[in-house]
């Protein structure tokens, strides 16, 4: 008698044979499906746990549920793979570029570093230090020889900027004599000198006339060249425009360097 707690083993269904091996006699039925006496895993699985007897369909069924249940994971498993090896393949990919890029860059400082490499070599010929001895001494010899044509220039400019600074200092006279002149007029309207306000105004409005008049024709002379300045156009013309006021002395000295000694 089998006590009710252990389990039976699992019993094999009808028909079901062992194949011949040696020095063991093959059963009647000889059936490809015949299992050893020893009980398969899932059986001993089955048997431990309390299970009864199965049948066959039974033990196929758990069979296919284990083999679906593998494939999924087989498949989730080589769609990690399949992840991972997309994933190396861009990064190989993108190393490849940054390869292909670093390459070109060091070649291009290469080439670099060699046409520095020449250049300096070039400029630390031992003719080149000659060349530049050479330059030199050419350079100040040209300095002697053009010391005078250079001071005859310097002196021509600085006259320019002389006569340049005495129109612009007529040019303030002039305006200045008009503010006041607008100023004044304003003051006597008020105090209802209407007549000398009239007359000061025409006054002072031909005196800067005549001051502007002459600067411009003096601006025109020293511009026409040495010549016509030491003719005496700006005497003649402050003469004839009716009490033009003369330059200042500065003038003077700028003009007669221009000219130079008669």
């Amino acid at each position: 008698e089998v006590s009710p707690a252990q389990p039976l083993p699992p019993t094999l269904p009808s028909g079901v044979g062992r194949l011949a091996t040696p020095g063991r006699p093959a059963t009647p039925t000889g059936s490809p499906l015949a299992l050893d006496d020893e009980p398969p895993l899932l059986h001993r699985r089955y048997a431990a746990s309390g299970v009864g007897a199965m049948s066959e369909s039974q033990y196929m069924e758990t069979l296919e549920i284990q083999n679906s249940h593998l494939r999924r994971k087989l498949a989730r498993i080589r769609a990690r793979s399949q992840d991972r090896m997309s994933q190396a393949e861009r990064a190989k990919d993108q190393l490849g570029v940054e390869n292909r890029m670093l390459q070109r860059e060091c070649e291009s400082l290469r080439h670099m570093v060699l046409r520095q490499q020449q250049d300096f070599a070039f400029m630390a010929a031992p003719f080149m230090e000659r060349m530049r001895q050479h330059d030199h001494i050419e350079g100040a010899q040209g300095l002697d020889g053009a010391s005078g044509a250079d001071d005859g220039a310097a002196a021509r400019a600085e006259c320019l900027r002389a006569l340049r600074r005495e129109r612009d200092y007529w040019r303030r006279m002039a305006t200045d004599l008009k503010r006041e002149t607008h100023s004044s007029a304003g003051r006597l309207v008020e105090s209802g000198g209407d007549t000398a306000v009239t007359s000061a105004s025409g006054e002072r409005g031909r005196e800067s006339d005549d001051i502007g008049t002459c600067r411009g024709r003096d601006v025109e002379g020293s511009s026409e060249g040495a010549a016509t300045a030491s003719s005496g156009t700006g005497a003649a013309a402050a003469l004839g425009l009716g009490g033009c006021p003369s330059p200042p002395s500065s003038l003077a000295g700028s003009v007669s360097s221009l000219t130079g000694p008669s």
